[in-house]
């Protein structure tokens, strides 16, 4: 926490040292279209430049292994894997996903307006979800002079963002942050290579956001003894919807790669609804959650045109998420806080926060053997110290393979290999009958697990 107030006095400092923005002249200045990028068009009788990216894509993807958790209740059985979705184990489904991003920039008299939204709508067949479109808002946002407002990428995160070095797989239930959110941000560039922003961002915003990272639906484990709950679950801890998380980044870009450091303030509170046994706690208790973080890429043209590599590290204490994309269904694993009610759940003193501790490091290297060839290789680690028995470990390790027939279209495959490890305690403790006074009927059987998922696909961009 107290890294975290140094890295908010400088990141403030830093911003607003060097003076304000200036207000415009009165006079737009005209925009250079074609400098901004070969798919800007400039439109007539206007002074705007508009982009627009369309991407088709078709994904076969099929994996083994991954059951981590085995529920049985009579006759009815229910499983846990690692990933949440996709196709059973020994079984392909096929995902189509029609992707669209608008970017408007418009010269005004009190500087350039950036308009950006990205939509996508996916339909899977043969996936856990079944045969089900779905509809994504990857981002909606506004750029004026130093504010950013909207629903864009978080500014803590650094690796498989802007640069797009895991190509095939998305970048959710990864050992590395990642999330969308709504937010709003100050960025100031200092000489040109330093950006450094302040943002407030709200953690609970929508899918891929920061609620908690967990690995189990919390139907089956709420009355577990010292069972942890997510606020994102109607249960005990997480998220506050209502405060925004405060965000710190300072980015330098040189030409031989960049360099990001970055730091949060996540506010958590006790659930104020009923939980799922039917009672709540009385009183509500506020705690706060921080992490911190730093990541590097270098550019490596001696290697290949356009090759790089990427690494970044990540420490969290009550905000897990920011050490990792979410697993699977927010659930008892992970939650950012255990909430103390003794006599009912566990025995901490009422009222008591017991923050989850999260460590994540990630890293990526992409290769170039052509214009038309490239290969990634990345891999990860995150581990996860809850109070208690609620630690786990996570590796991630894939690659995949890209070729470029003709400008736009795409072939691909990637393999992608994970392992989750629990330590002794926590099966034992998650393991077994129902203790006495429980309401939950189910044998349960935790152990550690392994899959292996591979994908391929093909892309038309245009």
């Amino acid at each position: 926490m107290g890294f975290c107030r140094v890295s908010a006095a400088a990141v403030l400092v830093a911003l607003f040292a060097t003076g304000t923005t200036r207000a415009g002249d009165g006079k737009a200045t005209p925009l250079d279209c074609a400098a901004l990028g070969p798919a800007f068009v400039a439109l007539p009788s206007t002074e705007s430049c508009l982009a627009v990216v369309g991407t088709a894509r078709l994904d076969a993807q099929g994996h083994r292994g991954g059951r981590v958790l085995t529920a049985r209740s009579g006759p009815e059985e229910r499983l846990w894997r690692i990933e949440g979705t996709g196709p059973p184990p020994g079984r392909f489904a096929l995902t189509a996903r029609a992707g669209l991003d608008i970017d408007l920039r418009t010269a005004s008299e009190i500087g350039t307006i950036r308009t950006v939204t990205a939509l996508a709508i996916e339909r899977s067949a043969g996936g856990a979800g079944g045969d089900a479109p779905a509809v994504y808002l990857d981002a909606a946002y506004i750029e004026l002079g130093m504010v950013t407002v909207g629903r864009r990428q978080s500014f803590f995160d650094y690796i498989g963002t802007n640069d797009r070095w895991y190509a095939l797989n998305p970048t959710t239930n990864r050992p590395w942050p990642d999330a969308k959110v709504d937010l709003l941000a100050v960025t100031r560039k200092i000489e040109g290579a330093l950006a450094v922003t302040a943002s407030l961002e709200w953690a609970a915003s929508g899918y891929r956001g920061r609620n908690g990272i967990g690995i189990f639906d919390e139907l089956i484990l709420a009355d577990m003894p010292n069972a942890l709950r997510t606020r994102a679950r109607d249960g005990l801890v997480g998220t506050d919807p209502d405060w925004p998380d405060l965000v710190f980044s300072a980015v330098l870009t040189e030409t031989w790669g960049s360099v990001q450091v970055m730091s949060a303030l996540h506010r958590l509170e006790n659930d104020r609804h009923r939980s799922y046994l039917g009672y709540s706690p009385a009183g509500t208790t506020v705690g706060w959650g921080s992490a911190t973080g730093a990541g590097a890429t270098l550019h490596l043209p001696m290697l290949g045109e356009g090759d790089r590599a990427s690494l970044q590290v990540v420490r969290a204490s009550g905000a897990t998420a920011y050490a990792a994309a979410s697993l699977d269904a927010l659930g008892n694993f992970g939650a950012d806080a255990l909430f103390g009610w003794s006599g009912r759940l566990n025995d901490l003193p009422d009222g008591a926060l017991k923050p989850t501790k999260a460590q994540s490091i990630a890293a990526g290297y992409r290769h170039f053997f052509s214009p038309r060839w490239e290969l990634a290789v990345t891999g990860g680690y995150v581990a996860v110290n809850g109070y208690r028995a609620r630690d786990f470990a996570l590796t991630d390790l894939g690659g995949d393979l890209l070729w470029r027939p003709v400008p736009g279209f795409m072939l691909g495959a990637a393999l992608e290999w994970r392992r989750l490890d629990f330590t002794p305690a926590t099966r034992s403790a998650f393991s077994g009958k129902p203790g006495p006074g429980e309401y939950n009927p189910w044998r349960r059987r935790l152990r550690d697990a392994h899959s292996v998922t591979a994908t391929v696909r093909a892309e038309r961009t245009f």
